[in-house]
């Protein structure tokens, strides 16, 4: 496993859901999350926006909490993707023109 000095995106693992704001109009995605202790606020940034799933099944049960980040990946559309595994088993996926991790 990285450490977080050369995997930023490692410090979502565990990190605590806040909320999803979407821009339509301006086509951008901010996913908010609580990380550590402190409770620092760390936010994935998508620009341009194609795609946002925002399952909420809880097939495991409900949870708030990251469990595994896959990505950012590069798409075949020269995209990127993120997909955000929850504790509660739902998968969140974000497809954007461009993603970043903002506070980490």
């Amino acid at each position: 496993m990285m450490g977080q000095a050369e995997n930023p995106w490692s410090t979502l693992h565990d990190a605590t859901l806040l909320k999803v704001i979407v821009d339509w109009k301006g086509g951008d995605a901010t996913l908010v999350f609580a990380v550590g202790s402190a409770a620092d606020v760390v936010k994935v940034v998508a620009n341009a926006f194609v795609a946002l799933e925002v399952p909420r099944y809880e097939p495991w049960g409900p949870s708030v909490s990251v469990n595994r980040i896959s990505g950012p990946l590069v798409t075949q559309d020269d995209r990127h993707r993120i997909e955000l595994e929850m504790q509660s088993g739902d998968v969140l996926a974000l497809e954007a023109s461009r993603i970043r991790l903002r506070g980490a």
